[in-house]
């Protein structure tokens, strides 16, 4: 988040007795009371736009996509693959969620708000002007609506969860550290590869082992599919072997990845008669049907979606295979690249500072569309399946 918007954002107000339960309600409140505004100024831009300048309408009113169908047995279209990142990675990114910036962001939004709607009924024009304020406004609302319920969301979990938060409080020290100009170049390499090593998030995939001598590792992945369709099996394979076994970590680690295909029937899995083609189906029920620990390709998600450990369930999107290379990411045991930590204490007045970074925004991990396998990716490879986790499947 960047620009006006963020400078908005970070008008502070002081902090509050009590907890964060008791700064963030009255804020909740505020919220509430403004969306009627909103909705009323939109209400009354609009019948003015009718009347005076209808072509704005499409804009005023929006114009989402037709969605997409979707449900068992629906592929969206193959995509060309998408090459991997060329040149200087880019910069971190970095937001963060304070409850005591909302009061000022509301303050600054009711204004906005109160002086859209005075204008609106003098006939100001022009109304593309009006209609911009209105849109920006629009944009406001739903930025400090989506902190709100980050805060409702993530809070009780900070509390819940000290132990863990205080290893990703660390990182996030390693974080600063590392982007610190201060510092001296050795100790930001250190706290460079601890955060590395720590910020991956990865568990492996029970059964799953690295056989073979040095320099001719290989670890073969036994992946379930009831996909009729040979060219999505296609596209993963060539995914893997073009942005995991061709990256430079994993030929420099003697390191290969196989696929092992198992083809599963629809009728074999649902004995008493498989869904309709584009029926809803309960995902976790249908991954159910395949084995306890299979490894598994299917369908029947309204937007593509790894499950770590388990699955990649395709929806009705275009995809290729560099986004099915990332996705084979949660396959191998690997969450998403971005780390959430916090400031502050859980039992302050407005509660912790949330910190949302995505310190390595070039690797396959932060960038499904064409990020970079990294050494610190393989290191995990390398330890976590060096020796069978589980009996073999």
């Amino acid at each position: 988040m960047s620009g006006p918007l963020l400078a908005f954002l970070l008008l502070a107000a002081p902090s509050r007795a009590g907890d964060w339960r008791s700064a963030l309600a009255p804020v909740a409140a505020r919220r509430d009371a403004l969306a009627p505004q909103l909705d009323a100024a939109f209400k009354e831009l609009r019948a003015r736009v009718a009347a005076e300048r209808p072509e704005l309408l499409p804009r005023l009113d929006g114009q989402p996509g037709k969605p997409q169908s979707s449900g068992y047995g629906v592929l969206g279209p193959l995509a060309p693959d998408n090459p991997d990142r060329v040149g200087p990675a880019p910069d971190p990114g970095e937001r963060h969620y304070a409850i005591a910036e909302l009061p000022g962001a509301l303050d600054r939004e009711q204004a906005g708000l109160a002086d859209l709607r005075a204008r609106i009924a003098k006939g100001e024009k022009p109304l593309d002007a009006l209609v911009d304020q209105y849109l920006e406004k629009r944009t406001y609302f739903n930025t400090i609506d989506s902190h709100v319920k980050y805060h409702q969301a993530w809070q009780p979990q900070a509390e819940a969860s000290p132990a863990y938060y205080q290893g990703r409080n660390a990182l996030l020290a390693d974080y600063r550290l590392w982007r610190s100009t201060s510092a001296s170049e050795a100790d930001k390499q250190a706290a460079r590869r601890r955060l590395e090593d720590g910020e991956l998030q990865f568990s492996p995939s029970p059964g799953l082992r690295i056989e073979g001598p040095a320099g001719r590792l290989v670890l073969r992945v036994p992946m379930q599919t009831d996909i009729p369709d040979e060219a999505y099996l296609k596209a993963l394979e060539t995914g893997v072997e073009s942005h995991w076994n061709a990256s430079a970590p994993m030929k420099a680690a003697g390191l290969r990845i196989e696929i092992q295909w198992k083809r599963r029937s629809p009728r074999e899995l649902y004995p008493e008669g498989p869904p309709a083609k584009g029926a809803a189906i309960d995902v976790p029920a249908h991954l159910g049907r395949f084995g306890p620990q299979a490894l598994i390709m299917t369908t029947g998600a309204s937007a593509t979606q790894g499950y770590p450990n388990r699955a990649i369930v395709l929806g009705p999107g275009g995809i290729g295979p560099h986004d099915l290379a990332h996705e084979f990411a949660h396959i191998l045991g690997f969450l998403d690249g971005y780390l959430r930590a916090y400031d502050g204490g859980v039992k302050d007045p407005d509660g912790v500072v949330f910190w949302e970074v995505t310190p390595f925004p070039g690797d396959l991990l932060s960038d499904p569309n064409s990020g970079n396998v990294t050494d610190a990716m393989v290191r995990k490879l390398l330890g976590g399946y060096g020796a069978a986790t589980a009996a073999p499947r």
